[in-house]
């Protein structure tokens, strides 16, 4: 993306009601850097001091943690006009989370110190980032409860709606894709890969979704809220 394009994105992403950019990016003290991540490219390592924050101009980022064995556990998966890795920030730690790149994205990165100026002197801000701290301890409340509780279709169907809205862009008229390979899938879901794959073919026989390859259309939203218990 040209200099000029990424600039009249950030202004676009700027003028979202509910976008964090809106406070930070328009703060007369903060110099901010507009990086380009390739898919696969590691925004920030779980372990690691934090150097800034980063809101979300385009593309997807999954957010997840490092088992043991190497393995990735998706927590979520965030778009545009989310902020990440503020929260090391303000608990003065080390981040708790890796963010990696699912598709080219383009960032706001924000340093540390500006942030902080920030924060100091909005209460606007202040009030958005502990609305959003509720929100997601809530969500991994949530998680927590479907994994142990609930059957992993029930898991699925949630899953998809949830990416579903990840995935879609006002600005355009398409369908929804979701472009994720299915052990992407099963990490979110809490289950393997083969069952993602058997209740994915099991959801396209009852015309429930649509699948080209890695990516999946959803044809029958309603059936979806059903089997996920979505009222």
């Amino acid at each position: 993306m040209a200099k000029d394009q990424i600039q009249e994105a950030c202004k676009n992403c700027s003028e979202e009601i509910n976008s964090f950019c809106s406070i930070l990016c328009e703060h007369p003290e903060v110099q901010k850097s507009c990086i380009t991540f390739k898919k696969g490219q590691l925004l920030f390592h779980e372990d690691t001091n934090p150097k800034g924050v980063y809101c979300i101009n385009s593309g997807k980022i999954k957010i997840y943690k490092t088992s043991l064995d190497a393995k990735e556990h998706i927590i979520s998966i965030v778009g545009t006009g989310a902020l990440i890795g503020f929260a090391p920030i303000i608990a003065e730690g080390t981040h708790e989370i890796s963010a990696k790149a699912l598709e080219e994205c383009h960032v706001c990165f924000i340093s540390r110190k500006d942030f902080l100026k920030v924060l100091q002197t909005s209460p606007e801000l202040k009030l958005k980032l502990l609305k959003e701290a509720c929100k997601r301890n809530g969500g991994i409340i949530e998680s927590l409860f479907n994994i142990a509780v609930r059957p992993v279709k029930d898991r699925l169907a949630v899953c998809l709606l949830m990416l579903k809205e990840v995935y879609n862009n006002s600005n355009t008229a398409s369908p929804v894709e979701i472009n994720l390979t299915r052990e992407e899938i099963s990490s979110i879901v809490g289950t393997s890969a083969e069952t993602v794959v058997r209740l994915l073919k099991e959801m396209e026989r009852d015309n429930l979704i649509q699948i080209t390859g890695r990516k999946i259309l959803i044809t029958n939203e309603a059936k979806l809220f059903k089997i996920g218990k979505i009222y």
